[in-house]
């Protein structure tokens, strides 16, 4: 393909994407901690055990200022976070703080 074709490829995938958004159809990976609920709305994950670690994390983040300072806690009270991956979402699968930036060992 040449440059112009992929450039008028690109250009229409993000036309579609818009058109969907403004219909209220564009679905995207949530961040953890959140969810699509069945009317499409985003909303806090049912879960109590993760609506408690999100609303910690983002408390703790104004009380200690920096993400670094974040991660620090989080590893070493042993806080554990779940994956942002959708796969590892299904699978409610969680990892230590430690290992944010690299996904999980699920086996």
């Amino acid at each position: 393909m040449s440059e112009a074709e992929l450039h008028i490829l690109k250009q229409r995938m993000n036309e579609g994407r818009l058109s969907k958004a403004r219909r209220g159809e564009l679905k995207f990976a949530l961040p953890v901690g959140y969810v699509w609920d069945p009317d499409g709305q985003i909303c806090f994950d049912p879960d109590e055990q993760v609506q408690a670690i999100v609303r910690l994390i983002f408390r703790k983040f104004e009380e200690i200022g920096t993400l670094g300072g974040l991660l620090r806690y989080l590893v070493r009270n042993a806080i554990q976070i779940g994956s942002g991956s959708a796969k590892a979402r299904a699978r409610a699968i969680w990892c230590g703080a430690a290992r944010i930036e690299r996904p999980c060992k699920t086996s």
